[in-house]
């Protein structure tokens, strides 16, 4: 694994990510690692435009009435 270093957190930033972490029973740094993971897992906004222009449009008509 790599390490990442952020600096010049404001204070009441720190302070509130830390008491999140607490309230879940996790150190800062698990709390971080898991919320950047999941961060990490969901597309951009550019990545999903651009999935949906590659997509085929959608051709059949509804069974509604």
């Amino acid at each position: 694994m790599t390490h990442v270093q952020i600096r010049d957190v404001p204070e009441d930033v720190h302070s509130r990510l830390k008491s999140q972490a607490a309230l879940t029973g996790r150190s800062l740094n698990e709390y971080l690692r898991d919320r950047m993971t999941e961060i990490a897992r969901y597309p951009t906004l550019d990545e999903l435009a651009s999935r949906i222009r590659e997509r085929e449009p959608y051709t059949k008509s509804s069974a509604a009435p």
